[in-house]
């Protein structure tokens, strides 16, 4: 489910048609699977939009991506990933990443009254911890692009 092409509305066309082909395992039949959500870095966050949310073509005719997706901007597509962008289907229960909570988060502090240098020095220290792992859960359910 990877691509190598820039976000353009022929870019789309193709994500929507490569969801289209998915079938189950014995190809019989569709998966009924489109894209609800594009991701993107902050360097095409401008074209997403316009791509997106812009209804009407500079030819006069009707955008068909119009409010199809969902424009999610990724701060962690910068740098090499720049150019990154996914299209996701977030619309079922089953979602393309799993998130396994490990150790639940616990929360820990220090104030003043607890120590004698905290109280010297009127300070409270907060802290967290936690463990998780992420993995792929049902991966064809996002297309995505590298450049």
């Amino acid at each position: 489910n990877k691509l190598t092409v820039a976000l353009t509305s022929a870019a789309l066309d193709t994500v929507d048609q490569m969801f289209g082909e998915l079938t189950t395992i014995d190809t019989k039949d569709p998966l009924n699977i489109g894209g609800t959500h594009l991701f993107v870095g902050p360097k095409n966050y401008a074209n997403a939009n316009t791509l997106i949310n812009t209804q009407y073509l500079a030819n006069g005719g009707t955008n068909p991506y119009f409010g199809r997706y969902k424009v999610v901007k990724c701060p962690r597509f910068k740098g090499t990933y720049d150019d990154y962008w996914a299209v996701a289907d977030l619309s079922k229960a089953l979602k393309p990443f799993i998130l396994k909570m490990l150790e639940e988060i616990t929360l820990a502090s220090v104030t003043g009254q607890d120590t004698t240098i905290g109280f010297m020095r009127d300070e409270e220290w907060f802290g967290a911890q936690g463990r998780y792992n992420v993995g792929y859960y049902a991966p064809q359910l996002m297309i995505g692009s590298a450049l």
